[in-house]
């Protein structure tokens, strides 16, 4: 019986268990040779849960989405070679979307570097400007200092949680790479490495971080900085922590004065910061525009002004300050009416990062929503915006409940959806389903997800899956035909869900958003092929493929059917390109000419 260790099992039995330590209990692992100390060392610590694809682009974006729905970081696990290349994809997701990912990459030794050896590739540099950091580890023997190792390993976790960016380790094996007969290769662990093991704390320990790089002083005199009127008075004000000078010192007592305030709420904001938003809102006595990306968006409130992006098209809406909390807006209507509006621009960030693509002058603050919500004044009337959006919002609905009553198709599909959905869980794709949604959806019990940090295609059931497997109630993959077709080989993993997946795929035979685009007026030959690419693949056999039940879906009786089929099945809507793009239109026409 083998009782000694290798230099490799060793060293990544103990860097696995900082990773624990540090938070990472969730693997994702695709098969692979040179990963082999690294998929044991997971495998053979009981606080770990490990998960299997052997496509690693589609394990990179499982990985994603599961981080996504627990708003924890997890941990990938691939051999050397392109296999690490595949993750790329998933980590520019990740990076946009603020959802760090922990990649273990295994790679060649060096004497296999450089020089035509098989699967080696320069690893060191691979995902660029979308890791904070690339921690390379050399081959480990008997003159590794192994607490050198760990150091190295906690410290780059402890910066990678706090700086929610993703983090690369590249790790370098030499042969064996399995376990071997006793007494080979033997390994003994330091003396104050056995004690840690024994214990429980991290090897690299860190205070939890107290939210919010901003402080308040209430009742200070200064100043606004760009875009502020002159003069100061006392009253409420944020002092940034930050050397930036974005904002410093800025008096918010020009909120005070507002009487047409607005909120809007952007992209990647977590469940707890809507919450504090909402009562932000609720304290400033503003309407609050939600991007789609956010759950609440989908939830009934006084303030909450859903249908924004059809109103924005037809009423004049003047206001005198816009608070943007969050990243990026979906919506080109909202978008558009931000950057022609003379109202005060104001910026919330919790991070001294600029995610601001509109340009317009502005107020930038640094703060923790929390913090913000502390010092905010609290306005004694209610903005005049809400009498005017809010009676607006409510005609919408009625106005889509009536033009939609019993019809189905892609126009009409993600109201119905909506409707018919009950606590589960919705990944949206990026092209038409996720602008659909946002200007005909109504509210409803749903977990709103997407993959809109870089709006790809790629990897949206993978991600959609991931969610699944990590919330373990019903997700429901709302997605295009070419973003189907892309991702095929998620499907394989569904098997190894607990919960129902379902996937309602709009079928427009290519890319049907082209033709809301201005590429629509290229000549017919060049659009149809290099925009629009149209397919004609039988997606009844795509399913029957993965063993998937199979719904066409013509009605709302359909949709109904496939929604509440108790298994896993797609669900496929057909929809013909040149009347939707006519329905989409008049629908806009007609609303505009409503009194």
């Amino acid at each position: 019986m083998k009782t000694t260790l290798s230099w490799n099992e060793v060293a990544t039995q103990i860097c696995l268990e900082e990773c624990v330590r540090q938070g990472l209990v969730h693997f994702f692992i695709a098969p692979g040779s040179r990963s082999t100390p690294l998929v044991l060392a997971a495998c053979q610590n009981s606080k770990i849960q490990t998960y299997s694809h052997f496509d690693e682009r589609s394990l990179g974006f499982l990985a994603l989405g599961y981080a996504k729905a627990t708003q924890h970081p997890v941990a990938l696990i691939t051999t050397s070679g392109s296999a690490t290349a595949n993750l790329l994809p998933a980590l520019v997701e990740a990076h946009m979307s603020q959802t760090p990912l922990i990649v273990i990459t295994a790679d060649r030794p060096f004497e296999l570097s450089a020089n035509g050896a098989n699967q080696a590739i320069d690893q060191r540099q691979l995902y660029s400007s979308f890791v904070g950091e690339v921690l390379d580890i050399p081959e480990v023997s008997d003159k590794t200092n192994l607490k050198s190792l760990l150091s190295k390993v906690g410290t780059s976790l402890v910066k990678s949680l706090r700086q929610k960016k993703s983090l690369h380790i590249n790790w370098h094996f030499q042969e064996p790479l399995v376990p071997t007969a006793e007494g080979v290769d033997a390994a003994t662990l330091p003396f104050d490495i056995q004690q840690w093991m024994q214990q429980s704390d991290a090897w690299i320990q860190s205070p939890q971080h107290i939210s919010g790089s901003a402080t308040f002083a209430p009742n200070s005199t200064s100043g606004l900085t760009s875009g502020s009127t002159s003069g100061s008075s006392p009253g409420c004000h944020l002092e940034s922590s930050s050397p930036s000078s974005f904002a410093s010192n800025v008096n918010l007592d020009f909120i005070k004065k507002s009487k047409k305030g607005l909120i809007c709420a952007g992209s990647f904001l977590s469940p707890e910061e809507q919450n504090t938003l909402l009562k932000i809102a609720e304290k400033l006595k503003m309407p609050i525009l939600w991007d789609v990306q956010n759950t609440s968006r989908f939830q009934v409130h006084s303030l909450n002004i859903p249908h924004y992006d059809l109103i924005l098209n037809k009423l004049n809406i003047e206001a005198d300050v816009i608070l943007h909390f969050g990243g990026s807006l979906t919506s080109k209507s909202l978008n558009s009416w931000i950057e022609s509006s003379p109202a005060q621009y104001v910026r919330i960030y919790p991070e001294n990062e600029n995610k601001d693509f509109l340009n317009k002058r502005k107020i930038l603050i640094f703060s923790d929503y929390k913090y913000f919500l502390n010092y905010c004044p609290k306005m004694q009337e209610f903005s005049h915006l809400v009498s005017l959006l809010k009676p607006e919002a409510q005609k919408v609905e009625q106005f889509l409940k009536t033009e939609f009553a019993g019809d189905l198709s892609e126009l009409t599909l993600a109201h119905h959806l909506l409707q018919e959905t009950k606590d589960c869980n919705l990944f949206v794709g990026s092209s038409m389903p996720i602008r659909d949604l946002e200007r005909f959806g109504s509210t409803g019990n749903v977990r709103i997800y997407s993959n809109r940090g870089a709006s790809g295609i790629d990897g949206n059931l993978s991600t959609a899956l991931g969610v699944a497997q990590a919330s373990q109630i019903q997700t429901i993959a709302f997605v295009g035909d070419l973003t189907f077709l892309y991702d095929l080989n998620a499907l394989a993993y569904i098997s190894q869900l607990d919960s129902h997946f379902k996937i309602l795929v709009v079928n427009n035979q290519g890319g049907g958003i082209f033709s809301f685009l201005p590429a629509v007026t290229l000549p017919p030959d060049i659009f149809k092929k290099h925009f629009q690419t149209s397919q004609t693949f039988d997606f009844q056999k795509c399913a029957a493929l993965f063993n998937l039940k199979y719904f066409r879906i013509d009605t709302v009786e359909n949709l109904k059917e496939g929604l509440h089929y108790d298994g896993h099945c797609v669900m496929e809507l057909r929809s013909v390109t040149e009347k939707n793009v006519e329905q989409h239109r008049a629908l806009t026409v007609k609303y505009k000419n409503l009194s």
